[in-house]
């Protein structure tokens, strides 16, 4: 993409939501590489933080209403992004699984979004888990709950178990028991516990071991540059998410990266769980095609995945693009509030 008057680069980030932070290291990396680029977002709530904090935001309906797709598509008429890609997991689902991707690439818009096949395997994480094994990519065994005496099988074989969402979103419904209260509930079925008689939850045995966090990055343009890995081992969790983390080396986790980035065929980051046991086995736990709440801290190790990012929209190539994939091991992150003020009286 060759230089031009006006704005050179567009950037459009789906439901920003609190991503603050991703608003201004996409317009740090504009300044970086010297392009008048404009960061965009959309969101259904006028007045969230990062709405609140970008020079051009779009009011669009929830994924879920009718509405929404026609309304992205006169917002993409009129911006013309060059790159999108959301940060909310039902609206990726949305774009996987309706059309909405390649209604919306029909503006030139790059559309960072999993083919429907894969989105709806690691979407399910029971199917997941099943398509992770045939590939040959450790996994925790994974039975859904209308599975009763499968369910009931695993939990012998275990000495506690976690029981989640089979299709939730982060760690909703996201439940630690022994196998003896796991057994105990399951027997109750109506008079205990009438959800986990449905296919909507999945149990999983609890794995022991350290809990890290990667980033599997491929090129946003085809061939662009080389499948990068950052990683970090998560030392505190909160709501679900990363709360302090520590960047360490990537090298270990470069043939599960390879493995995962071949089958699921992703443009950009994808946000990947994995523990590894006491044996040093790495098992795949979760898989979100997205910016995590986990890449803050490789960035604010040195990595720099906006800039990488922008600089493949602009025409760089090859392993320069390697830089902005470096950081240090060793520095430790911790999260903290914040509050954004409505200074523009913005309507909702």
């Amino acid at each position: 993409m060759g230089m031009s008057s006006g704005p050179q680069v567009r950037v459009f980030i789906g439901s920003i939501g609190r991503r603050v932070y991703l608003i201004r290291w996409f317009v740090e990396a504009f300044e970086r590489l010297g392009i008048d680029g404009q960061l965009h977002v959309s969101d259904a709530d006028a007045r969230s933080a990062g709405m609140l904090s970008s020079s051009f935001r779009h009011v669009v309906p929830r994924y879920e209403d009718a509405g929404y797709s026609d309304a992205m598509a006169q917002t993409f008429e009129a911006v013309r992004p060059h790159l999108f890609f959301s940060v909310n997991d039902y609206e990726i689902e949305a774009l996987a699984t309706t059309g909405l991707a390649a209604r919306l690439e029909e503006h030139g818009t790059v559309v960072l979004s999993l083919a429907t096949d894969r989105h709806a395997a690691i979407h399910d994480k029971y199917a997941m888990s099943v398509e992770l094994r045939r590939y040959g990519v450790p996994t925790p065994e994974t039975v859904p709950l209308s599975h009763f005496d499968e369910a009931l099988d695993l939990a012998t074989r275990a000495q506690d178990v976690i029981v989640k969402e089979r299709c939730g979103s982060g760690s909703s419904g996201l439940e630690k028991l022994t196998s003896t209260e796991f057994i105990s509930r399951m027997q109750m079925r109506d008079g205990g516990w009438p959800q986990w008689s449905s296919s909507e939850r999945v149990v999983q045995p609890l794995l022991s071991g350290v809990e890290f966090g990667l980033d599997i990055v491929s090129p946003v343009l085809p061939d662009a540059h080389a499948t990068g890995v950052l990683a970090r081992e998560k030392l505190r969790m909160r709501a679900g998410e990363t709360d302090q983390a520590e960047s360490v080396e990537s090298e270990p986790f470069f043939e599960v990266a390879t493995h995962l980035a071949r089958w699921l065929g992703h443009r950009g980051l994808v946000d990947v769980d994995v523990i590894v046991d006491d044996h040093g086995v790495q098992h795949v736990i979760d898989i979100n095609p997205r910016f995590g709440g986990g890449y803050p801290f490789n960035h604010l190790a040195g990595a720099d995945i906006p800039g990488l990012y922008v600089a493949q929209l602009v025409g760089h190539r090859g392993d320069a693009l390697g830089l902005f994939l470096n950081y240090a091991s060793g520095v430790i992150s911790s999260k903290f509030e914040a509050v954004v003020r409505d200074d523009q009286g913005v309507s909702s």
